[in-house]
């Protein structure tokens, strides 16, 4: 949980800050008030939106990404990943907050090179220009290798926003507030990326877009131990193919009163002529059955 902080009067007269646009200065004056004691949170640009601009819709995820780009190229921030999960390291943090009882970060650490919150100090090496001693041609090929990397780049941040959960909300579902980022991040870190987008896919196959039915996917998910978009598969292939027990439905035969089932036998044996005038007497049943009846009319019997 991030504290209170104090912005140093030093910030806005930063050299760095100073070649920033405004927008990128107060995202970057966001970011010191989200980090944690060592300058660290979540770094998807689709949450950093959330808790920086909350009620600025007119504010996208992508200009977000583009300002973080910025301040990363400046040195200003760490962006990095870790198991697939995007995080934000500031640079120098402590020179932007005195930090009193600091807690410990739940969150991992940039990679090597990157001494946390001072950024490896004073004493590092400044590094020489990239373009030193170069002649012209290489310059030049080293612009289109830049220029590669750049649509390199782009493509593979346009691959992460379409494989965002995050981004995936917004674009089917609707505006992602703070409360939401917070729960969809949470199922992010108890299941995965992909699970959580699996979920959100099928519960638009069943014309929904409640957050309530995509919710109760990932917790029945998370009762059956499913981790891997594969065991979700697997998990939804045994439900089409199991078989559903069906009652004995077959045709019950009708009991026919006895002189039908007298008639039709005669008429399978080839001993019942059509052509005869047939009388109760034929039939012993009904013949039985008539007798039975004129003795209760002679008795009186009800």
């Amino acid at each position: 949980m991030a504290r209170k902080r104090m912005i140093d009067p030093n910030f806005w007269i930063d050299e760095k800050l100073g070649t920033c646009d405004p927008m990128e200065r107060f995202t970057f004056m966001g970011l010191i008030s989200q980090a944690d004691d060592e300058g660290r949170l979540n770094g998807h640009p689709a949450l950093i939106k959330s808790v920086i601009f909350p009620y600025d819709y007119g504010i996208t995820t992508e200009q977000v990404n583009e300002w973080l780009t910025t301040l990363h190229s400046k040195g200003l921030i760490m962006r990095y990943e870790v198991s697939g999960q995007s995080y934000i390291c500031i640079t120098n943090f402590l020179k932007h907050q005195t930090i009193n009882k600091p807690t410990a970060s739940k969150l991992p650490a940039p990679p090597a090179g990157n001494h946390g919150p001072n950024g490896g100090g004073g004493n590092d090496p400044v590094p020489l220009p990239e373009d030193y001693g170069s002649t012209p041609s290489q310059e030049k090929r080293k612009e289109v290798e830049e220029k590669e990397k750049g649509k390199e780049v782009e493509a593979e941040v346009e691959k992460q926003t379409a494989d965002n959960p995050f981004t995936f909300y917004e674009q089917n579902f609707g505006v992602l507030g703070s409360y939401m980022s917070e729960e969809i991040n949470d199922w992010c870190n108890t299941m995965s990326d992909e699970l959580v987008i699996e979920a959100m896919k099928r519960t638009l196959s069943q014309n929904h877009r409640k957050w309530s039915y995509v919710s109760s996917i990932l917790r029945d998910w998370h009762g059956k131990g499913i981790k891997t978009i594969a065991e979700a598969m697997a998990e939804q292939q045994e439900k089409n193919q199991k078989v559903v027990p069906i009652r004995d439905n077959r045709a019950r035969e009708d009991k026919l009163p006895a002189s039908v089932q007298w008639q039709m036998e005669h008429q399978k044996a080839g001993s019942f002529d059509n052509q005869k005038k047939w009388t109760v007497a034929d039939d012993p049943e009904l013949s039985a059955r008539l007798a039975a009846l004129r003795r209760r009319d002679n008795t009186g019997t009800q």
